[in-house]
């Protein structure tokens, strides 16, 4: 496994607690929010940027709620690239609840 490659599943996990707290706190800090919108509210599209320049990380949020982790060098468990994963449970429930805060503003 290369020495830069990130599981990205344990990456997810642990960007995801850290973005928790600093919203806790009140201390959020993105590089960068899209929010793409449609016709409607419901249908829009919300990407958060959280590193760019290393590896390239961003959650995307869709009209369906649907969550994905992009990191431009992540790797699954034996080291094989993979890029791009789905949040579930309270990992998604954060980023949703984020993308509607930043969907209104």
């Amino acid at each position: 496994m290369p020495h830069y490659c990130e599981l990205i599943t344990e990456y997810a996990d642990a960007v995801t607690q850290s973005t928790r707290e600093e919203y806790e706190r009140g201390e959020l800090d993105f590089l960068d929010v899209e929010v793409w919108r449609r016709d409607s509210f419901e249908s829009r599209r919300v990407e958060f940027v959280l590193t760019i320049g290393g590896p390239t990380v961003t959650i995307t949020i869709d009209e369906y709620d649907n969550v994905e982790i992009h990191h431009s060098w992540g790797c699954n468990a034996i080291g094989e690239p993979m890029t791009d994963c789905q949040l579930y449970g309270s990992d998604a429930e954060l980023w949703v609840e984020l993308a509607y805060l930043f969907s209104e503003v």
